[in-house]
């Protein structure tokens, strides 16, 4: 007669992400968070810029007009 019983804890095999296939057992794809914070990241960066450039224009804009009237 053989007797087959587990030593210890089965493993639960790996989630695998539905957009990249990467195999993964935290809450969450570690190669899709990285790349949400990366674009997450170069968004913030686009948004600082276009609102420097938007606050130099309109000095740009208010200077000029000072100097029409």
């Amino acid at each position: 007669m053989l007797v087959i019983v587990p030593i210890g804890p089965a493993e639960e095999p790996p989630v695998i992400c539905g957009l990249c296939r990467t195999p993964y057992k935290d809450d969450e794809c570690p190669t899709c968070r990285t790349e949400r914070e990366d674009a997450k990241g170069v968004i913030e960066e686009r948004l600082r810029r276009d609102r420097e450039q938007k606050d130099r224009l309109i000095g740009d804009v208010e200077e000029w007009l000072g100097e029409q009237g």
